[in-house]
């Protein structure tokens, strides 16, 4: 049973050439041109910056701490090789 809707199905796509067209070209071009828009970026991500606004004002809201707790990144390292050594 469930094989013959299949079979009929993919008749019936054989025929008609626009929905074939939109169901397998469409979806590879579209793919294979966002993939290389966004694929081709050498760069990391940009730093996100986001405002905290204290609407309760409760005790426990107040205890939140201001500044973000994670570290800071590290620098890179520099173009020239120090030695820890004199």
């Amino acid at each position: 049973m469930i094989f013959s809707i299949v079979r009929t199905g993919f008749m019936n796509l054989r025929r008609d050439r626009g929905a074939l067209t939109l169901s397998f070209i469409v979806p590879i071009a579209f793919f294979s041109i966002f993939a290389g828009i966004f694929g081709s970026r050498k760069v990391g991500t940009d730093p996100i910056r986001v405002a905290v606004v204290d609407e309760d004002r409760s005790a426990v809201s107040r205890r939140r701490p201001r500044r973000s707790t994670t570290p800071p990144r590290p620098k890179p390292p520099c173009a020239r090789a120090t030695s820890p050594w004199p």
